[in-house]
């Protein structure tokens, strides 16, 4: 017999996490993600910000999606270019030589 491995998931019926709802209303998301309302709404409509749980005519956010949608939307910037380092001339510029042939 080969060992099985199991995986715990997270507690579905845990109300609370560390002290947060579980499941925040859009306000509460709003304020936890550190946006307006109403730019999470947009999101919603738009279909470009967290997944989102309609409940009768209630939506709630999961904190673990939240969590999980700020992950996946994560930018690391690229490195910066590195400085240029020619000699500027400075003063009146150079009269041209004829080349004669």
């Amino acid at each position: 017999m080969t060992p099985t491995v199991q995986t715990e998931a997270a507690p579905v019926t845990a109300p609370r996490f560390n002290g947060i709802k579980r499941y925040l209303n859009p306000k509460e998301a709003a304020d936890y993600l550190g946006v307006g309302h109403s730019t999470l709404s947009i999101h919603r409509m738009n279909g470009t910000g967290p997944a989102w749980i309609k409940w009768a005519m209630n939506v709630r956010y999961d904190v673990l999606e939240l969590d999980r949608w700020m992950a996946a939307n994560t930018v690391t910037p690229a490195p910066a270019p590195a400085p240029v380092t020619s000699k500027r001339r400075v003063g009146r510029p150079r009269k041209r030589q004829e080349v004669v042939a």
